[in-house]
């Protein structure tokens, strides 16, 4: 019969050494998402990424970009394997929960403490139909 302490050990150990494994594979990867742009009858691809608080667009061509849509999907999986093993890794006890994003309520309360304003294109809710003023 295996102790407690071991079969913590041996499995933190084991789910330590697969976040490292993901992590170097998710550096390779290319970030961002393929969108397509239809201009005069023509579809355009372009790759659109963040880095820091901008965000970026390359132009990749004319042809779908298989390849890269493989990486990005592939990037996808492997971002939520991660999620799982940090959640592996906080019921063993060893890392701490990953934040997931913003709750409904924070998400309020920021657009409340900004007029209900969005800090990247300057739409207000409350100019548009459907508003929570109407």
């Amino acid at each position: 019969m295996i102790e407690i302490k071991t079969f913590f050990l041996k499995y933190s150990l084991y789910f330590n050494k697969l976040r490292a494994r993901i992590k170097k594979e998710l550096e390779q990867l290319p970030k961002g998402v393929v969108r397509k742009r239809k201009i005069k009858r023509w579809y355009y691809y372009y790759l659109v990424y963040r880095k820091g608080n901008k965000v970026y667009t390359d132009y990749i061509g004319k042809k779908k970009p298989k390849k890269l849509m493989k990486q990005i999907k592939r990037r996808q999986a492997l971002k939520r394997r991660l999620f799982e093993i940090e959640d592996n890794l906080y019921t063993l006890g060893v890392a701490r929960r990953m934040p997931r994003g913003l709750g409904l309520r924070k998400r309020f309360e920021v657009f409340k403490r900004d007029n209900f304003t969005c800090q990247y294109c300057g739409r207000n809710v409350k100019k548009y139909k459907g508003s929570i003023n109407d």
